[in-house]
């Protein structure tokens, strides 16, 4: 039988649009009014498991879960019963159920035409998973950021209330010590001073660990001679105290890493503290560098020690845990571990730890290896000695509030020739005071009752007059996000409360350019 152009057309027309139904990306389902499904496309496969001459006849409630069959159903009967045409579900978010039951989420989109048979509906359905995903991903790491900058409050805060009284406890102990005193009388400032420390330390510790956790931890990571930090680990551990019984034997290999040499040097320290502490009478460390895989550079420490039980092995790296040894007289807090480990990892590292009770402990330090050797390093000097004198008359303006704060400031340069000391308790009383006074050095504290510490700085760096003035700032917020952009901003240091007394003389000493 001979076709017609018109009947050729029309078969042609069809197998392309056949063509088009099955090549299409986004599953085609179409129905009639009762929900049957007339037709459905390859596609359909991918995103339900069903073949299409599976669907074929079957009720389209069988790619629904719960509620959305309840709704179909719903929406079915109504259009029975009032014979309403209009389109349903167009870029509707619902949920299909694949053949194995399980649930997904899909964009659908439903419209309506009208056949000599009766109403027909197409829906064009397309997987949103990822899109949902990463919504998800989006919304938890907002949640995320939000209860970190919570909690980087809330440890700024902790930082400086503990910081404040400590800083009166271990600022009069410095200067009771210098005082006539007699052999008990010393012996116990210097109790009050190490157990001030040794607080001091726990918190930096609780601290340090937290802003690794929150990413807010500052990483300088370069050119760093291992050798050349452990020889400084090593001279800090054998200054600390008196370990006439442990033989230490370091096969100093050089190799350069990339690490921070500050907190490389922290590791160290309190991995070969920990190998002193917990050895026998007599016993041994030994130290040593190996290249591995030819891009590790792992530093191996042994000790002859007590060694770690396999039952608490778990636990050797947990904040507090110090696996016994509270029971016994050794010092500690059970941090140095953590916060080494965090450390470590923030530089792209690892450490490993093998023991055997009664025979010791190796601990592996793995940090990545440099190639190229830099010229840039970080040396280590000895802490300057308390000099207390100043032979040119200068004038300083204290901006602090807290009152134990003033009077240590007072009683430290009160014992310094030719320093005239001035107090304002607020940021706007400072202003006042330093553009009628002209001081030579201001010491700002960053928690004032009216103006916060960096608006005070901001009003003195733009006062023509004033800006010349050098500004330390010192405050007991260790924490502080702010350090950098104070110092990028125009103060010319940082000092944490509790103060040092040797590197505040160190810093006032060289703002004002005295020798």
């Amino acid at each position: 039988m001979e076709l017609r152009d018109g009947e050729i057309t029309g078969r042609l027309d069809a197998e392309l649009l056949k063509a088009v139904f099955d090549t299409a990306v986004d599953g085609i389902v179409t129905i009639n009014e009762v929900g049957t499904i007339i037709n459905a496309n390859l596609a359909i496969e991918h995103l339900f498991g069903y073949h299409p001459d599976e669907l074929i006849g079957k009720n389209v409630k069988l790619l629904m879960p719960e509620p959305y069959v309840s709704q179909h159903d719903a929406y079915l009967a109504n259009y029975r019963e009032t014979q309403e045409k209009k389109v349903i579900g167009i870029g509707r978010e619902v949920h299909g159920k694949r053949k194995d039951g399980t649930e997904f989420p899909i964009d659908l989109a439903v419209a309506e035409t009208i056949t000599p048979n009766g109403p027909v509906f197409t829906g064009i359905i397309r997987d949103i998973s990822d899109r949902k995903l990463a919504e998800q991903l989006v919304l938890e790491k907002e949640v995320a950021e939000k209860a970190s900058a919570s909690k980087s409050e809330f440890l700024s805060r902790m930082s400086h209330e503990f910081r404040t009284p400590l800083n009166a406890i271990l600022g009069f102990s410095q200067l009771l010590e210098l005082e006539e005193l007699s052999d008990v009388q010393r012996d116990n400032v210097r109790y009050i001073i190490t157990s001030g420390q040794h607080l001091l330390r726990l918190i930096n510790d609780i601290l340090e660990i937290s802003k690794v956790e929150l990413s807010t931890f500052g990483m300088s990571l370069e050119a760093v001679s291992v050798r050349d930090v452990m020889n400084e680990s090593l001279g800090l551990v054998k200054s600390a105290g008196d370990i006439p019984k442990i033989k230490i034997e370091y096969d100093s290999q050089e190799y350069m890493l990339r690490a921070d040499a500050q907190r490389l040097r922290q590791v160290f320290v309190s991995i070969l503290s920990n190998a002193i502490k917990f050895n026998r009478p007599g016993g041994s460390v030994r130290v040593s560098h190996h290249l591995r895989d030819e891009i590790w550079v792992d530093t191996i420490i042994t000790d002859t020690g007590v060694g770690i039980p396999a039952g608490k092995m778990s636990k050797l790296f947990v904040p507090f845990e110090r696996l016994g040894a509270e029971a016994t007289t050794i010092e500690g807090s059970g941090l140095g571990l953590a916060l080494s480990k965090s450390l470590v990892e923030a530089m792209g590292g690892e450490i490993t730890v093998e023991s055997k009770v009664g025979q010791g402990s190796t601990f592996r330090i793995s940090l990545p290896l440099l190639t190229e050797k830099s010229s840039t390093m970080i040396v280590f000097g000895d802490t300057p000695g308390i000099d207390l004198s100043l032979e040119r008359g200068s004038r300083i303006l204290v901006i602090e509030d807290n009152i134990v704060n003033t009077a240590l400031l007072q009683k430290i340069f009160a014992k310094r020739k030719g320093v005239e000391l001035m107090i304002a308790s607020d940021g706007g009383t400072g202003l006042a005071m330093a553009e009628s006074n002209r001081p030579d050095l201001i010491l700002l504290d960053l928690h004032l009752p009216d103006l916060g510490g960096r608006e005070v700085l901001r009003e003195l760096k733009s006062n023509e007059e004033l800006k010349h003035i050098p500004v330390i700032i010192v405050s007991a917020d260790t924490y502080s996000t702010l350090k950098q952009t104070l110092l990028e901003e125009g103060a010319v240091a940082y000092l944490t409360k509790p103060i040092d007394i040797n590197l505040l003389v160190k810093a006032v000493g060289e703002a004002l350019q005295v020798p």
